[in-house]
């Protein structure tokens, strides 16, 4: 859940975005809690290309599995080619 961003001194800023109501076949909507997470790192969040009003409160994307991991690998192999004679 998060809102919208708007200008200085404008009441857009005060419409919610995200899941604003939910249902469940069969159970009331008192037996599930939700709960406000927040980005992870606060300030200083991880995903810098995507901000924080795109992260979710899932815990796998908070803590930053679903992110590009680049690094140098290398293999040592011993190649044998068999030759005609």
């Amino acid at each position: 859940m998060g809102y919208d961003e708007e200008a200085p001194g404008t009441d857009a800023i005060k419409f919610p975005r995200g899941i604003l109501n939910f249902g469940v076949s069969g159970n009331s909507q008192d037996e599930i809690k939700w709960k406000m997470t927040g980005n992870l790192g606060g300030e200083q969040y991880r995903d810098h290309v995507r901000g924080p009003l795109n992260e979710e409160a899932m815990y796998a994307e908070r803590q930053g599995y679903h992110q590009l991991r680049l690094g140098k690998y290398q293999i040592l192999y011993k190649m044998e080619f068999l030759t005609q004679e």
